[in-house]
C-alpha cells in the first residue's frame, strides 16, 4: 500500500509537504506511511483518499496499479 500511496500522491501532483498540509498532519507523518514506518488507521485511509481522489479499493488492493493523468487506474500485468 506504501507504493500505491506515493503513487497516487505523485499523480495528483504534490509533494510531501503539500500532501501533510491537506491532511493537517507534518511532512514526516506522511514520509513513514510510505517507508511503512507507521500503519494507517481507517480513518487515515479514508482522508487520504479524499484528498488523492482515489477509491479505498485502489489504494488497498493488491492488483498493479498505473496512475495516469492524476489519477490511479488499475491494469493487469
Amino acid at each position: 500500500m506504501a507504493s500505491r500511496l506515493k503513487d497516487a500522491r505523485l499523480a495528483c501532483g504534490l509533494t510531501q509537504d503539500q500532501l501533510a498540509e491537506k491532511l493537517g498532519k507534518t511532512q514526516s507523518f506522511v514520509a513513514k506511511y510510505e517507508t511503512r514506518e507507521r500503519s494507517l488507521e481507517f480513518f487515515e485511509v479514508l482522508e487520504l483518499c479524499q484528498v488523492l481522489k482515489i477509491t479505498v479499493n485502489q489504494l488497498v488492493s493488491e492488483a498493479r496499479q498505473a496512475v495516469i493523468g492524476g489519477c490511479v487506474k488499475g491494469v493487469s500485468r
